[in-house]
């Protein structure tokens, strides 16, 4: 396969993947959502994954990654925060960092302050688009959370403690447009 992630799934990998998809959900307890982030599903594919999720656990959500409009919800791209109102159920993937979704010994870090803020930022203009936001960490090779991310994560947790009636169980704003400048 290629590099691109954009190759079409030859009917042997497709069964690689039903046999995984079968373990996972079998063997590990109740999931609510999973993603299928890989190569060109054809359609044929996506439904069979999709109708093996919802068979072994009804209860799951499958990513719109899956393709072929296969999927429970729609995903924004990654780190993306759209300016607009969506009218079905929708996440942004956000990360951390934007330019990893994994650990690395050489990020450069900035104060803890300013990333907790831009974090809130984009949890707050997902929500308030009637969004789900999916923030990924990057832990280390051993699973440890890099001190950073944990005291982020700790700070934001803080924050909706006190705010959280702001964030929970919340509708989308009911207007069509959202300030002049806000992204």
């Amino acid at each position: 396969m290629s590099s691109h992630n954009a190759d079409l799934i030859p009917d042997q990998h497709h069964q690689h993947n039903m046999d995984q998809v079968t373990e996972l959900m079998n063997n590990y307890g109740p999931i609510s959502e999973i993603w299928f982030d890989m190569g060109s599903l054809t359609p044929v594919q996506s439904q069979e994954l999709a109708a093996l999720v919802h068979r072994l656990q009804p209860d799951c959500m499958v990513s719109g990654r899956l393709g072929n409009d296969a999927g429970d919800f729609c995903v924004m791209g990654d780190n993306d925060y759209p300016d607009y109102k969506i009218a079905t159920p929708w996440q942004t993937p956000a990360s951390m960092y934007d330019e990893t979704w994994g650990y690395r010994s050489w990020q450069e870090h900035v104060a803890v302050a300013d990333k907790a803020l831009q974090k809130l930022e984009g949890l707050l203009k997902v929500v308030s688009r009637g969004g789900n936001y999916l923030l990924n960490i990057g832990p280390r090779g051993d699973g440890s959370v890099v001190d950073i991310e944990k005291d982020v994560l700790l700070r934001n947790g803080k924050w909706l403690a006190v705010n959280g009636e702001a964030v929970f169980g919340t509708s989308p704003n009911p207007f069509h447009q959202f300030l002049a400048g806000e992204k």
